[in-house]
């Protein structure tokens, strides 16, 4: 008659995988233990957020005179070019290694109100109403025949988000911190 023998598996989770670490590899399979460590490297990093909280409430002369110049410029002639919906402002980037904590967001396509996501259509999730085709002739922005000249090139730029205006600093210092991103 055979013995069955009972082993006990209860210990901590340290004491395992110190056990399993030092365990005779020739018996221990090293995609398991490999499994294991990448397993727990990344349950380490559950509790990240790296979302910025994106607005386009804003009109541009707002987005000028609150998020970008400070008590220290006069500002004026504030112009924009392109779609409301390509510019707005932006929190949250703090949590992020964005280097900015607020300030203006322009894009190419347009930014999504709710802060969740960025689309690359001016009809957000309404896109598949339209073909492509619908939608490229209809519907995309206009271009920056500044942009086009400077290029040198013969062909039409297409979705300029375009934001202008004069400053009268208070001091004989200004300082522009930016980010180009995509």
């Amino acid at each position: 008659m055979q013995t069955l023998v009972k082993k006990d598996y209860s210990m901590p989770i340290q004491m395992l995988l110190i056990s399993i670490i030092f365990r005779d590899f020739s018996k221990f399979k090293i995609v398991r233990l490999h499994s294991i460590l990448t397993f727990i490297a990344f349950s380490l990093f559950l509790n990240t957020y790296c979302q910025l909280s994106v607005s386009t409430a804003f009109t541009p002369e707002q987005l000028v005179q609150k998020v970008l110049a400070d008590s220290g410029l006069i500002v004026s002639n504030i112009s924009s070019t392109g779609s409301l919906r390509q510019i707005g402002s932006f929190t949250g980037g703090n949590s992020t290694n964005l280097g900015l904590s607020k300030g203006v967001v322009m894009s190419t396509g347009v930014i999504d109100g709710d802060g969740s996501s960025y689309t690359n259509s001016p009809l957000g999730d309404k896109v598949t109403k339209f073909s492509s085709t619908e939608l490229w002739n209809n519907i995309s922005f206009n271009g920056d025949t500044d942009i086009e000249a400077l290029s040198g090139s013969q062909q039409t730029s297409y979705d300029a988000s375009v934001l202008e205006f004069d400053f009268i600093p208070a001091s004989d210092t200004v300082k522009l911190r930016y980010v180009f991103a995509s």
